[in-house]
């Protein structure tokens, strides 16, 4: 088993002699009788993580100016190199699409492997984590049976017109909301279940 390596970067930068992993067993911790991961530390980082262990990342758009290619790296001199180095996180990896290290981002770009422990590195050092909390799921099952029920209540005396533009109202009031919780708050909730169902 090796580390990942944005988690190993960040424990050799600050000096830890290992990591700190919580669970739902830990004190102040509710456990709903199985075990599951909730965060783990890395020196002053604490980073929350799925029940699996995975973390949701935050992915930004590439950006040219964080990276120092190759030829600049050989050609460039000490003094314009330092400011580039110094005081910096520095990962090493390539583009070259032969050495297949190109990943696809959620944002629809292609990336070098390295930018996506990069991005991992930035996500915790500036704490902005995505977070699908434990009552995301009740909340769009209840979103669901609230939206279905009204639009068959409403059926029968408004008609199919009305009916859908009220449908329609209720759908961009769900994926505004889920926009908001996203944009301003890092909080996951699926508008399309409840949306898809309801309309069916």
């Amino acid at each position: 088993q090796y580390a990942a390596m944005a988690l190993e970067t960040l424990r050799l930068v600050q000096g830890m002699p290992s990591y700190t992993l919580k669970t739902t067993e830990a004190s102040g911790e509710y456990s709903a009788g199985q075990l599951a991961m909730t965060s783990f530390r890395v020196g002053q980082f604490e980073v929350p993580v799925t029940e699996n262990g995975d973390l949701r990342l935050y992915f930004s758009h590439d950006d040219p100016a964080l990276y120092i290619s190759a030829k600049d790296l050989l050609t460039a001199s000490d003094e314009q190199l330092a400011p580039l180095v110094e005081g910096h996180i520095v990962f090493v990896g390539t583009s070259a699409a032969g050495l297949r290290d190109i990943r696809i981002t959620p944002l629809g770009e292609s990336v070098p492997g390295v930018f996506i422990h990069a991005q991992i590195v930035d996500q915790i050092l500036s704490g902005a984590f995505l977070n699908r909390p434990d009552w995301a799921i009740g909340a769009e099952l209840a979103t669901m049976f609230v939206a279905s029920l009204l639009l068959v209540g409403i059926l029968p005396f408004a008609g199919a017109v009305v009916s859908g533009v009220l449908g329609a109202v209720v759908g961009v009031i769900l994926l505004a909301g889920s926009w908001y919780a996203f944009s301003r708050h890092g909080i996951l909730l699926d508008p399309v279940f409840p949306l898809l169902t309801a309309g069916i």
